[in-house]
């Protein structure tokens, strides 16, 4: 079976979505190189990233473009850009499986129907549960009444 590869998002093929008010990471510093499995595949990073949560990486580069940190309190950042979403109705393949600056950052054997794709302003996308979404993001209000 030859699954269809994600395309980039826009505003025909995705919602317009943003963080949760309130919903913040907590994140810091990992000088090492390390290995994390996320909940639809795995991230490999070679050298410095930030570690998320307790449960994944995330390119410096990426990281710094898309999180604001917050100054009272110490490690804690909000995703302060818009992303956009898209929800799967079929089995799909990333193009890049994740790659920031040449580097495969997460890699991702099947993505199943049901899944929210998120593409973040400097174009890397990434996946999501329904429920991490749901717990992370909102849509905005153009983009609910797409998708009813």
């Amino acid at each position: 079976m030859t699954l269809k590869t994600v395309p980039q998002l826009n505003s025909d093929n995705a919602c317009e979505a943003a963080s949760r008010p309130g919903k913040t990471k907590h994140a810091i510093l990992c000088w090492s190189p390390a290995n994390y499995t996320i909940s639809l595949g795995k991230q490999s990073f070679t050298g410095p990233h930030m570690f998320i949560d307790g449960r994944y990486g995330c390119a410096l580069i990426e990281f710094f473009k898309t999180h604001l940190p917050i100054a009272s309190k110490e490690n804690t950042w909000f995703v302060g850009k818009e992303i956009l979403a898209m929800l799967t109705t079929e089995d799909m393949k990333l193009q890049d499986l994740t790659t920031v600056d040449g580097n495969k950052e997460a890699i991702y054997e099947i993505i199943p129907a049901g899944t929210w794709i998120i593409q973040n302003k400097t174009g890397e996308q990434y996946t999501n549960t329904k429920i991490e979404f749901t717990d992370r993001y909102e849509l905005s209000d153009d983009s609910i009444e797409k998708i009813v």
